[in-house]
């Protein structure tokens, strides 16, 4: 009888540890990941947008020279443009699927 026990606690400790230790080893793809890089770029480029409004307000009231403003300008306009094509490109790979 306790032979029997012993061997149920070790089946049920084996299964318990397997089930925890499984997801381990289990590859993972969300399927929504497309979709939160969308979101992430979006913002990314929304946040560039605002910036360029707020250092074209900048220079409008001489709080930044023009070199500066020029620099940082061309920076964002830059970006932006890396952005808006990383965008493009993830729409085209989300169209066919």
């Amino acid at each position: 009888m306790n032979a029997l026990i012993i061997s149920v606690i070790i089946v049920i400790t084996i299964a318990v540890i397997m089930f925890v230790i499984y997801p381990l080893f289990k590859s993972y793809t969300d399927p929504n990941h497309n979709k939160v890089s969308n979101y992430v770029l979006l913002a990314k480029r929304t946040r560039i947008i605002e910036l360029l409004y707020d250092l074209e307000f900048d220079h409008s009231t001489d709080k930044i020279n023009k070199a500066d403003y020029l620099t940082q300008r061309n920076n964002l306009l830059e970006e932006g443009k890396n952005l808006s094509e990383q965008l493009a490109h993830a729409n085209e790979d989300n169209i066919f699927k």
